[in-house]
Protein backbone atom coordinates (compact mmCIF):
# COMPACT_ATOMS: atom_id res chain seq x y z
CA UNK A 1 0.00 0.00 0.00
CA UNK A 2 2.65 2.28 0.90
CA UNK A 3 4.78 1.87 -2.32
CA UNK A 4 1.09 2.53 -4.52
CA UNK A 5 1.03 5.70 -2.34
CA UNK A 6 4.97 6.69 -3.16
CA UNK A 7 4.46 5.81 -6.97
CA UNK A 8 1.39 8.14 -7.28
CA UNK A 9 2.65 10.91 -5.35
CA UNK A 10 6.03 10.35 -7.70
CA UNK A 11 3.82 10.43 -10.50
CA UNK A 12 1.71 13.90 -9.56
CA UNK A 13 5.22 15.64 -8.83
CA UNK A 14 6.70 14.44 -12.37
CA UNK A 15 3.31 15.72 -13.64
CA UNK A 16 3.57 18.77 -11.91
CA UNK A 17 7.07 19.62 -12.91
CA UNK A 18 6.42 19.09 -17.17
CA UNK A 19 3.53 21.51 -16.44
CA UNK A 20 5.86 23.99 -14.52
CA UNK A 21 8.31 23.63 -17.15
CA UNK A 22 6.00 23.90 -20.13
CA UNK A 23 4.86 26.96 -18.77
CA UNK A 24 8.15 28.84 -19.10
CA UNK A 25 7.52 32.43 -21.27
CA UNK A 26 9.14 32.04 -24.57
CA UNK A 27 9.55 35.17 -27.10
CA UNK A 28 6.78 35.83 -29.22
CA UNK A 29 7.16 36.50 -32.51
CA UNK A 30 4.62 38.09 -35.35
CA UNK A 31 3.80 39.02 -38.48
CA UNK A 32 0.96 41.57 -38.41
CA UNK A 33 -1.04 44.38 -40.85
CA UNK A 34 -4.19 46.26 -39.81
CA UNK A 35 -5.46 50.12 -39.57
CA UNK A 36 -3.75 52.84 -37.56
CA UNK A 37 -6.13 55.94 -36.69
CA UNK A 38 -4.43 59.02 -35.64
CA UNK A 39 -5.68 59.97 -32.27
CA UNK A 40 -8.40 58.12 -32.98
CA UNK A 41 -9.44 57.71 -28.80
CA UNK A 42 -10.86 60.18 -26.27
CA UNK A 43 -7.88 59.20 -24.41
CA UNK A 44 -5.33 61.89 -22.91
CA UNK A 45 -3.09 60.86 -20.13
CA UNK A 46 -0.72 63.98 -20.02
CA UNK A 47 -3.34 66.64 -20.29
CA UNK A 48 -1.58 68.11 -23.74
CA UNK A 49 -4.93 67.84 -25.86
CA UNK A 50 -3.71 64.90 -28.34
CA UNK A 51 -5.59 62.38 -27.54
CA UNK A 52 -3.93 58.18 -27.85
CA UNK A 53 -3.89 56.63 -31.25
CA UNK A 54 -5.71 53.20 -32.05
CA UNK A 55 -3.94 50.12 -33.71
CA UNK A 56 -5.65 47.26 -35.10
CA UNK A 57 -4.50 44.55 -36.49
CA UNK A 58 -4.01 40.64 -37.40
CA UNK A 59 -1.59 38.53 -38.08
CA UNK A 60 0.13 35.15 -37.34
CA UNK A 61 2.25 34.67 -34.13
CA UNK A 62 5.19 32.36 -33.61
CA UNK A 63 3.07 29.95 -31.12
CA UNK A 64 -0.14 31.77 -30.88
CA UNK A 65 -1.41 31.43 -34.12
CA UNK A 66 -3.32 33.93 -35.98
CA UNK A 67 -3.82 36.81 -33.61
CA UNK A 68 -5.56 40.00 -33.62
CA UNK A 69 -4.28 42.79 -31.96
CA UNK A 70 -5.42 46.20 -30.59
CA UNK A 71 -3.37 48.78 -29.06
CA UNK A 72 -4.17 52.30 -27.72
CA UNK A 73 -0.66 54.72 -27.67
CA UNK A 74 -0.30 58.12 -27.02
CA UNK A 75 2.63 60.16 -28.32
CA UNK A 76 3.81 63.85 -26.80
CA UNK A 77 1.65 66.61 -28.72
CA UNK A 78 5.02 68.30 -30.08
CA UNK A 79 7.39 65.52 -32.36
CA UNK A 80 11.04 67.26 -32.92
CA UNK A 81 12.51 67.35 -36.33
CA UNK A 82 15.27 64.09 -36.55
CA UNK A 83 16.69 61.78 -39.14
CA UNK A 84 14.43 58.80 -39.34
CA UNK A 85 16.39 55.28 -38.96
CA UNK A 86 15.51 55.41 -43.00
CA UNK A 87 17.87 58.01 -43.56
CA UNK A 88 14.80 60.64 -44.05
CA UNK A 89 14.17 63.38 -42.46
CA UNK A 90 11.62 63.35 -40.33
CA UNK A 91 9.84 64.22 -37.00
CA UNK A 92 10.72 62.19 -33.56
CA UNK A 93 8.93 61.78 -30.08
CA UNK A 94 9.35 59.43 -27.48
CA UNK A 95 6.20 57.24 -26.04
CA UNK A 96 3.83 59.00 -23.36
CA UNK A 97 1.86 55.69 -22.40
CA UNK A 98 0.16 52.62 -24.28
CA UNK A 99 -1.28 49.34 -24.23
CA UNK A 100 -2.77 46.18 -25.92
CA UNK A 101 -4.65 42.99 -26.15
CA UNK A 102 -3.57 40.24 -28.42
CA UNK A 103 -6.19 37.79 -28.93
CA UNK A 104 -5.28 34.06 -30.02
CA UNK A 105 -7.12 31.88 -32.31
CA UNK A 106 -7.85 30.11 -29.40
CA UNK A 107 -9.50 33.00 -27.30
CA UNK A 108 -6.49 33.72 -25.34
CA UNK A 109 -6.49 36.96 -23.64
CA UNK A 110 -2.70 38.61 -23.93
CA UNK A 111 -2.89 41.90 -22.00
CA UNK A 112 0.09 44.23 -22.07
CA UNK A 113 1.65 47.58 -21.68
CA UNK A 114 4.07 49.48 -23.46
CA UNK A 115 7.54 50.65 -21.39
CA UNK A 116 8.96 52.96 -23.96
CA UNK A 117 8.92 53.54 -27.80
CA UNK A 118 10.10 55.93 -30.51
CA UNK A 119 7.97 57.34 -33.37
CA UNK A 120 9.24 58.72 -36.34
CA UNK A 121 7.08 59.67 -38.85
CA UNK A 122 7.51 62.02 -42.06
CA UNK A 123 5.55 64.69 -43.48
CA UNK A 124 4.60 64.86 -46.76
CA UNK A 125 7.15 68.15 -47.62
CA UNK A 126 10.11 65.34 -47.13
CA UNK A 127 8.85 62.96 -48.74
CA UNK A 128 11.00 61.93 -51.95
CA UNK A 129 9.50 62.45 -55.49
CA UNK A 130 9.53 58.91 -56.38
CA UNK A 131 7.33 57.49 -53.04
Amino acid sequence: MNMKRLAVGLGMVLIMAVALGSAEAKPFHSKDSGSYVSEGTPIDTNGDSRTADLVLTSGKGSHLGETTTQAVVEWPKDFAAATCPNEISGFQASLVSGGFVIRAAKGDLLFGTFSSGTNCSISQQTLPASA
